[in-house]
């Protein structure tokens, strides 16, 4: 279990569920909110998905592992992940950061965004994705919701949203709209049908 302290919240992560506890209550994650809207992998097998969980959290964990301690990996995906982010000049700032979200004195979600980081000089939230279609409505839609526990959480403005595609030979950097108005939406959507 991870845990953190943020301003007056303390943050509990237990990954084997991908559980968000804030303040001693359950609070839906990113993902859970996303679900309301989108279900991308209806008919894939548990078998498959499981797989797919397991290099993607692989990926993430050589990109964490380079960026706080230099260590490389063999993974031709992170090798891509070095081949963008010199190409489009990023600077690692930070990764793996928890988020919350809260309105009227009320957390209403949670979750860990993939980068913090510098293009152009900017502050921006970078995404990782693995999958072979990536839906760039969804990754938006998640990137806005990061954006907003973000700034509510550290207090510092995101001016960019993007993600990498990164799987097998395929690598790809997208910068994604700020939509915040429709993040928000989706985030009342799922409260009502709750």
């Amino acid at each position: 279990m991870k845990t953190w302290q943020l301003g007056n919240h303390l943050l509990e992560f237990i990954e084997e569920t991908h559980t968000y506890v804030c303040d001693g209550l359950i609070v839906p994650s990113v993902s859970t909110i996303l679900k309301t809207k989108f279900n991308d992998y209806v008919g894939v097998s548990k078998e498959v998905l499981n797989r797919a969980a397991e290099l993607g959290i692989n990926l993430h964990l050589a990109i964490e592992l380079f960026e706080k301690e230099g260590k490389t990996s063999d993974l031709k995906e992170f090798k891509n992940y070095l081949f963008l982010k010199k190409h489009y000049k990023i600077e690692n700032l930070e990764n793996e950061i928890p988020i919350i979200y809260e309105k009227d004195g009320k957390v209403i979600y949670a979750g860990t965004l993939d980068q913090l980081c510098k293009v152009d000089g900017r502050l921006c939230i970078n995404d990782f994705k693995r999958v072979s279609a990536p839906n760039k409505e969804k990754i938006a839609l998640q990137v806005n919701l990061y954006k907003i526990g973000y700034e509510q959480t550290y207090h510092k403005s995101i001016e960019i949203l993007s993600f990498m595609h990164l799987r097998g030979e395929k690598r790809k950097f997208y910068k994604l709209p700020v939509n915040e108005e429709m993040a928000i939406k989706l985030v009342k959507e799922y409260l009502e049908e709750k």
